[in-house]
């Protein structure tokens, strides 16, 4: 696929814990945002932001939110157990002709063999294979972003640091658990 700028950006999950700052910093820097999202009515966004309402459960039903609106490139912010929804998003996506895309594989990279085995990292594979092969098909071009571990999240969920005291805290220097 040739170069070609972005200056149209749909983001699919925007209204959930990822989707605020990221339409945050896409209107900061110019670019014009729509929103997929399930249940438009509580969407809590800017008035310059378009809010589409999107069925994630095929990309039959999916397609027609994304045809003709000119979009260069599609963020997926969707919630990371919700990967089903994420290729459903992306093959929406390439029939939509959109050119970029931005999977929802941020956190961990699945580089370390120790990681990619962990659990909460599970529905990781399945995301980035499937954007793997419309890449090298050249259905679409797209961007993979390894943020390391939302430190929030992780202090929520009790992952690596149990502060809840429900939960161990991982040591890594050796997988020791105390």
């Amino acid at each position: 696929m040739p170069r070609k700028s972005i200056s149209k950006v749909v983001i699919a999950g925007g209204t959930g814990r990822l989707g605020p700052p990221t339409i945050r910093h896409l209107l900061k820097n110019g670019f014009k945002v729509s929103v997929l999202t399930r249940d438009p009515s509580p969407a809590k966004l800017p008035p310059e932001v378009e809010v589409i309402e999107a069925d994630y459960t095929s990309a039959k039903t999916l397609t027609p939110s994304l045809v003709g609106r000119g979009f260069d490139a599609i963020v997926i912010v969707l919630n990371r157990l919700a990967y089903d929804a994420s290729v459903v998003t992306m093959q929406a996506a390439v029939n939509a002709g959109i050119y970029r895309a931005i999977p929802s594989s941020f956190g961990v990279s699945l580089d370390n063999a120790e990681i990619a085995n962990m659990p909460f990292v599970k529905t990781k594979p399945p995301v980035l294979n499937d954007v793997l092969a419309k890449a090298q098909k050249g259905e679409i071009t797209y961007t993979g972003i390894n943020t390391g571990m939302f430190l929030d999240w992780v202090l929520d969920e009790d992952i690596f640091v149990g502060l809840s005291g429900k939960a161990p805290t991982r040591v890594a220097d050796g997988g020791d658990i105390c």
